[in-house]
């Protein structure tokens, strides 16, 4: 670092500054085994609960957020909440001609420490439609 006197441009200062960084080393960790796996019925209502099974740890207590990655139909039907990754039925499921009756997503959690850096671990959820 080195600093200037306005008056006297040729006066100077300069120090040395040392940074160290902390790393953070403990990526989140899930709580259960994965990939998930489960059955539910087509009758479910909207708002039910699919599942709150998912979560994860992290040993240095940082802020874990979870994001879900799947095809377009089951983003339809399903909702992941970021912060408690409690998946829940968004629209009714009852079957129509060209259904799918299984579906997968990739769930996603991280550390939300600065956006710049994260630390991901996935899990892979299925699940079946009971008819």
């Amino acid at each position: 670092m080195a600093a200037f006197d306005d008056l006297y441009p040729e006066q100077t200062s300069t120090a040395t500054i040392d940074i160290n960084m902390i790393r953070n080393e403990n990526r989140p960790r899930w709580n259960n085994e994965v990939p998930l796996r489960i059955t539910i019925s087509e009758t479910l209502p909207m708002g039910a609960i699919v599942t709150s099974q998912i979560n994860a740890t992290d040993l240095d207590r940082d802020v874990i957020q979870y994001t879900a990655t799947a095809d377009e139909e089951t983003l339809r039907f399903f909702y992941l909440d970021p912060d408690t990754a409690r998946v829940t039925v968004k629209s009714p499921l009852y079957p129509y001609q060209g259904s799918k009756t299984s579906y997968s997503v990739n769930v996603e959690s991280k550390i939300l420490i600065l956006s710049a850096f994260k630390t991901i671990t996935e899990a892979t959820i299925h699940w079946a439609v009971r008819c």
